[in-house]
């Protein structure tokens, strides 16, 4: 598999006027939803399951841009979440890292699934 070109976060967040909308209603949802996409960011959280850090499970990190990749538009999210099912590999708050996954949707929150 060939990964895709490098994204921005706050291009799979989007923002008000790029917003699209799901089956549940949510209005709010990604303009790539459904897209296979790389993001390189730094662990701002660490939650992953069964890792040297055992409060908070909840299966994967949060991830935010660097100052430098960060856009100037007060409407668009900087971070998310990467939920990474236990796939084997243990990050740490402040590690750049590199994630191939896809852009879902979970409780109205977006977030990079299939790692």
């Amino acid at each position: 598999m060939v990964a895709p070109d490098l994204r921005l976060i706050s291009e799979i967040q989007g923002n008000p006027s790029t917003y699209g909308m799901n089956f549940f209603g949510d209005t709010d949802v990604s303009p790539l939803i459904g897209e296979l996409v790389t993001i390189e960011a730094v662990v701002v959280g660490d939650f992953q399951d069964g890792d040297a850090d055992a409060a908070r499970d909840l299966r994967g990190f949060y991830l935010q841009e660097e100052a430098v990749d960060e856009d100037s538009d007060p409407t668009s999210s900087e971070g998310v979440f990467v939920f990474d099912n236990n796939f084997g590999v243990d990050v740490g708050i402040g590690d750049q890292v590199r994630v191939v996954g896809r852009v879902e949707q979970y409780f109205g929150e977006t977030q990079i699934g299939n790692v």
